[in-house]
Parts: C-alpha cells; sequence; structure tokens
C-alpha cells in the first residue's frame, strides 16, 4: 500500500490483531518504497497509458480464487 493508503487506514482506526503487529513493523518502510515506485512508474509509462485508446470492450476471466486462473 502507499503512504496516502497507510494514512487514510490509521485515521479510519483500523484494527489489526496482535499476531499480525510484526507485519506493522514493516508497513511504513514498505508503504515509502510502493509511493517511490508508484511514482517511477507513473514518470516512465504515464504518458504512454494515457495515450491508450481502448477500442475494444474488455474481457473479464472469472475463475475459482486457488484454480490457477490468474
Amino acid at each position: 500500500m502507499k503512504i496516502s493508503t497507510m494514512a487514510r487506514a490509521i485515521r479510519m482506526g483500523a484494527e489489526i490483531h496482535p499476531c499480525r503487529w510484526s507485519r506493522l513493523a514493516l508497513l511504513p518502510g514498505m508503504a515509502v518504497y510502493n509511493s517511490t515506485m508508484a511514482m517511477v512508474e507513473k514518470l516512465v509509462y504515464g504518458r504512454k497509458v494515457a495515450q491508450t485508446e481502448i477500442t475494444q470492450p474488455p474481457v473479464f476471466v472469472l475463475g475459482h480464487w486457488r484454480s490457477g486462473s490468474t
């Protein structure tokens, strides 16, 4: 998650189960990394994505979550 999403979750008062507290310690660092990479991705690919014209309707592949359809 990005920093903005983390801040929103904190403001909402998201509860964290004690067995997940160890992951909470990594969250700020990962949020900074994800936010930085999102900015880099937008700089590198943002213009190309914005210029992409979608001419066909999207195709949705539905499958059971454990079937390997991803």
